[in-house]
């Protein structure tokens, strides 16, 4: 991605992926969020109560009669250009897109439609509509048996602590609720380096 902030910076134009376009006539960039509609109890948790929706970008563009270029070497004609960004769309590639205001990545192709007539002649127009896709690496926390009583349900069942299709008869109290999962917070924390 570094590569493309630097063709950004060096020329300013418009790409998506690594095609270039003659020209964004229109570009729509959105960022919303979703606001909870419960009531929030002090100032101090209201970002707990905000979630950033993914970026949106639509564009309207055209590629010319003379062609367009990629980044990965060679030209193309309007009817090529049609075809690389249908195969983006089809393929489901992440993408990144060049615009005037900022670059993004991640991006999918929501929609891809071209509109034909007889003013569109030797050149493509089209209109696009992108998404972001957040990406996030998910951890995993091993948690020792000895933590969880050293025995695991199936194991409980099979001494006939617990029956099957039934949930134990006695409920523990919110007192030992707590004490059995301190030990877990702390394996969670830890792992998380929370110390």
């Amino acid at each position: 991605m570094a590569e493309i902030q630097v063709i950004y910076e060096a020329v300013r134009q418009k790409y998506i992926g690594a095609l270039f376009i003659d020209a964004f006539s229109s570009e729509v960039h959105g960022c919303a969020s979703e606001v909870t509609e419960y009531p929030i109890e002090d100032l101090g948790s209201v970002a707990d109560h905000v979630n950033l929706s993914p970026d949106t970008l639509e564009v309207e563009g055209v590629v010319g009669a003379s062609g367009i270029y990629s980044t990965e070497g060679g030209g193309f004609n309007w009817i090529d250009a049609y075809v690389a960004i249908r195969d983006l769309r089809d393929t489901k590639q992440l993408v990144s897109v060049i615009t005037g205001l900022r670059v993004y990545t991640n991006m999918v192709i929501e929609d891809f439609s071209v509109p034909r007539d007889s003013e569109s002649g030797a050149s493509l127009v089209f209109s696009i509509s992108f998404r972001e896709v957040k990406i996030v690496k998910a951890q995993t926390v091993t948690i020792p048996k000895s933590v969880l009583g050293g025995t695991t349900g199936d194991q409980r069942q099979a001494q006939g602590e617990v029956k099957a299709g039934h949930t134990p008869t006695t409920t523990p109290t919110p007192a030992q609720q707590e004490s059995f999962l301190d030990p877990i917070r702390q394996q969670v924390q830890s792992a998380l380096g929370g110390g």
